[in-house]
């Protein structure tokens, strides 16, 4: 018999659900949808407004570092003790590549700074070519490193900085499979010697 009754019971509360629902009209259907819809909306503004805090702080961080870039840029085209036109130009220019003549302590600065910025740099590829018309030597560097696009872009700032006789001449990114969270960039960067120097 109680067998029966919880059995009663539970058909009981089946019939009074099924009223229940019964009685919700449409528009009530519509109006919980709605609300289900608009905390989704308001959840997804949440992840959306603070990915948009964290590259802000990115972007903000990166033109920081090109301010630092820029500042001794600033100062240097302010001496007046150097010729204005061409031959000035190149007389700073080799002025600097004289004391930058030996591209095995480039190379490793290269590779500090990547890991330094925690990106994956395992092998660079170089050649030489002279300018006869200069007398410049230059050293075309490709770098294949994997990271994240700040992390990237940061090395690249801090190479620039830190090599002032180096000029980044190409930058392309692509990722293997659209699941891969870092991109893989191949830069070209050229370093700009008085003469040639093979590590």
């Amino acid at each position: 018999m109680e067998h029966a009754l919880t059995r009663a019971e539970a058909s009981r509360w089946l019939l009074q659900a099924w009223l229940a629902a019964r009685r919700v009209t449409p528009t009530r259907w519509l109006l919980a949808a709605l609300c289900l819809l608009a905390l989704g909306a308001g959840g997804l503004a949440l992840q959306a407004h603070r990915q948009l805090g964290a590259a802000s702080a990115q972007q903000e961080a990166l033109r920081q570092q090109i301010r630092r870039l820029d500042a001794p840029v600033g100062r240097h085209s302010g001496a007046s003790a150097t010729p204005v036109g061409g031959a000035g130009h190149l007389a700073r220019f080799q002025a600097v590549l004289s004391e930058h003549e030996v591209l095995g302590p480039s190379i490793e600065t290269l590779f500090a700074l990547a890991d330094a910025h925690g990106l994956e740099l395992r092998a660079a590829d170089y050649q030489y070519h002279h300018d006869s018309a200069s007398g410049i030597y230059q050293c075309q560097i490709s770098l294949p490193v994997k990271g994240d696009y700040a992390s990237i872009w940061a090395f690249v700032l801090d190479v620039l900085q830190s090599l002032p006789f180096a000029a980044l001449q190409d930058i392309s990114f692509r990722r293997t499979t659209i699941t891969d969270p870092a991109p893989q960039a191949l830069l070209r960067v050229t370093l700009y010697m008085n003469r040639p120097d093979t590590p």
